[in-house]
């Protein structure tokens, strides 16, 4: 699926009438159970679909920015909080229908957002004052929300409504009043959810459509050489987004964002359509700052900062350096960290690791991993590394689509959804890899684990992955991989029905492929690997949070009573990361024979044995295939390593029937495997001309030199075993002709 465009829209008003609770009610339609004041500015992201139930709908991101401060601040804090004002597309004005005054700043906070606050400071502007012809040419889509409906008494209500009427005409905007404890007030096809969805679709023509008469053109964004470039429809039609070129990356070769106010300016300028990763983002001078061993990320907080908040006396008032330099400045543990946060290193390799494998990040936080009770053993999922529950089986197997259990009946997280497929070695020994499969139709609550014993690459068939992570969060979807480090603790949100694969690695950690003769470019290339911006949420969960280990192969269980994902700002070169499958650079036989399935290596973690590979994720991505005389499918094939396969989406080329989107199969170490028969006579007798392969398709490989057992659930439990996948092979015959000239 290709990543989403986005909007901005900020959300305004006073401290206290529920700007937090409305954003997130918006976004994941919950009620926030335990608001906090904001500081600074925090995002979150709705996904919308425009036009819904029309020819024209397509999904889009809402990017809503709640931010914090008051509207009579000193001028010195309005500019440093004029930072989140750049490149909006659309407000939501904020006030609580039981106070007056917050009515009546509503007036100054769109002044402010659009840069024209002529109201002399100390000023209350009012309703009798206020004059409507400073928005006679504004652009803005704007909507007025009150808030804490509920509160109202029943005998003043019309009162208060009808004031409240008067308060948007003069905005020239719709006017929603709700209770934002209570999600009913935004159910699917109330009043308010209508008006709720016209104003985005509002946001999105002014964003990404021109008008002309009555026909809307749509408008693309795209980075040409570095700089921003504005294209309209007609343009990109003709010519396609592959012009578009790409922005900064670091020294690792990661793609990093600008700091906002340089990426965002105001005259002519676009965001990179590439960065739809991330999601949420507490921090706007400074996301990344590069660094010679590493990424710099940041979660930081604004120098406005209400008299309320526990953190206001660690704020440097004076200071006006970038964000992530004040927080992390020239050292990594201070004696006394700015913030009052603590300094934790995360280690993913030894301490005496040569530079080029040394990997570690420093996280400061607002309170150290180590705050939890003890663990106890968790009796939940599916996860073994018990490679003799079952007596070995040689033969091919492949499994159908993996069921995925039906909510609410049996309702089923990432966790509780493992399920391990096979593998071979053992944790304790730090040498070994497990192939698991993930079903799941609900999201993790106030729970996330991490994995003591190796790393994980998370593979998603079905259904999208919103992955929360102590660094950041990250949106995976089908076609897209993401690999979680050792160590490193993350929650999983579903959308549905999802499944997926999981290789996991012990002792080894991933990383791209040497390229040996082929040069510098090609395969996976660096610059499209993607880290996710800090993000943090300082939460206390009085119902107990749950922290699960995976550890020496079996789930322990902790509890905290607050967020893990306590990480204001981080920097290191140890993170996770995800990647997109559709820009893998592909190199294939141009003349004659078939080349490897080694080409199509994504990511390999190696073995001490040069060119020995603990596991390789290659996959089989469309391509061209053009090579004369040659039996182009995958050849028949007895291997010395061991094959997992599976299929993300469309038809495998050597087994187009069989061999189903969401199953696998295993075709162990010298255990024999290729084409079908089918695929075989229809490949002999092809005529050879240049062919698109696998276009709509996308299969993957695990490989290893492991010798992999099969688990008991694989071969029986699951009750997905094929287990006449050995009469593909069965209609093939003999074309020996000993007189064959």
């Amino acid at each position: 699926m290709a990543a989403l465009d986005r909007v901005k829209v900020l959300v305004l008003g006073d401290s206290g009438v529920g700007k937090s609770s409305l954003v997130h009610l918006l976004c994941h339609n919950q009620v926030l159970g335990n608001p906090s004041w904001t500081v600074g500015c925090s995002v979150d992201v709705r996904i919308h679909d425009y036009k819904e139930g029309t020819p024209e709908e397509k999904t889009y991101y809402i990017e809503l920015w709640d931010v914090g401060g008051s509207v009579g601040s000193a001028s010195s804090v309005k500019s440093t909080r004029a930072v989140f004002y750049n490149l909006l597309n659309g407000i939501i004005l904020v006030h609580d229908l039981t106070n007056k005054k917050s009515s009546q700043n509503l007036y100054r906070w769109s002044l402010e957002a659009l840069n024209r606050d002529v109201a002399p400071t100390g000023v209350l502007v009012t309703n009798g004052d206020y004059d409507r012809e400073q928005f006679g040419d504004n652009q803005i889509p704007l909507l007025v929300i009150g808030t804490k409906l509920d509160q109202i008494p029943e005998t003043k209500r019309n009162e208060v409504l009808t004031r409240t009427a008067f308060l948007a005409e003069d905005f020239n905007a719709e006017e929603i009043n709700l209770d934002c404890t209570n999600p009913r007030y935004l159910a699917a096809g109330s009043s308010n959810a209508v008006k709720l969805s016209r104003f985005f679709d509002k946001v999105i023509e002014k964003r990404y459509f021109l008008r002309d008469g009555n026909q809307v053109i749509e408008k693309r964004y795209f980075l040409r050489d570095g700089n921003q470039a504005e294209v309209c429809a007609q343009v990109l039609c003709s010519r396609g987004v592959s012009e578009g070129g790409s922005c900064s990356w670091n020294l690792l070769g990661v793609k990093a964002r600008h700091a906002l106010d340089n990426v965002m300016n105001p005259e002519s300028t676009c965001r990179d359509l590439e960065m739809n990763m991330f999601l949420r983002i507490h921090a706007v001078q400074e996301l990344y700052q590069r660094d010679r061993n590493g990424v710099w990320g940041l979660a930081g907080a604004s120098e406005e900062q209400e008299q309320t908040s526990t953190r206001a006396e660690a704020q440097p008032k004076e200071s006006t350096a970038p964000y992530s330099m004040r927080v992390l400045g020239a050292q990594n543990n201070p004696q006394v960290c700015p913030y009052g946060l603590y300094a934790e290193q995360l280690s993913g390799s030894a301490f005496t690791c040569p530079r080029p494998t040394n990997k570690r990040s420093w996280l400061y936080r607002i309170l150290p991993s180590v705050c939890h009770k003890p663990f106890k053993p968790l009796e939940e999922g599916h996860l073994t590394h018990d490679w003799d529950e079952i007596e070995p089986d040689p033969n091919q197997l492949r499994w159908k689509p993996f069921e995925i259990p039906k909510a609410p009946q049996n309702k089923m997280d990432f966790v509780s959804g493992l399920h391990t497929l096979c593998g071979a070695g053992e944790p304790r020994g730090r040498n070994g890899i497990a192939v698991h499969i993930f079903v799941c139709n609900t999201s993790m609550i106030d729970r996330c684990l991490y994995n003591s014993d190796g790393d994980f690459l998370i593979v998603p068939q079905q259904g999208k992955l919103l992955i929360t992570t102590e660094f950041g969060k990250m949106l995976v979807e089908p076609n897209e991989i993401c690999v979680i480090q050792q160590g490193m603790r993350f929650s999983v949100e579903v959308f549905g029905e999802t499944r997926g694969y999981i290789l996991e690695v012990y002792g080894a950690h991933f990383e791209l492929p040497d390229l040996g003769p082929i040069g510098a470019n090609g395969l996976a290339n660096p610059r499209d690997f993607l880290v996710p911006v800090a993000w943090y949420e300082d939460r206390q969960v009085p119902g107990g949070y749950t922290v699960i280990s995976k550890y020496q192969g079996k789930l322990f269980a902790a509890q905290q009573d607050h967020s893990p994902y306590n990480v204001v700002a981080w920097h290191g070169n140890y993170t996770p990361y995800k990647y997109h499958l559709e820009k893998f650079m592909v190199i294939n036989a141009v003349a004659f024979d078939h080349a490897d399935p080694s080409i199509f290596t994504v990511l390999t973690a190696k073995t001490t044995r040069a060119g020995v590979a603990l596991a390789d994720f290659v996959i089989f991505p469309p391509r061209w295939g053009v090579a004369n005389n040659t039996f182009r499918p995958p050849y028949y094939h007895r291997n010395c390593m061991s094959e997992f396969m599976g299929l993300i989406k469309g038809h495998y080329e050597a087994k187009e029937e069989g061999f189903q989107p969401g199953g696998g199969s295993l075709h162990s170490m010298m255990t024999p495997h290729g084409p079908d028969a089918d695929c075989f006579e229809k490949a002999s007798k092809a005529k050879l001309e240049p062919e698109r392969v696998a276009d709509g398709t996308m299969a993957f490989m695990f490989e290893s030199s492991l010798s992999l057992a099969v688990t008991k659930w694989g071969l029986q439990t699951s009750n997905r075993l094929d287990k006449n996948y050995y009469k593909c092979w069965e209609p093939l015959k003999s074309h020996f002709n000993p007189k064959y000239k």
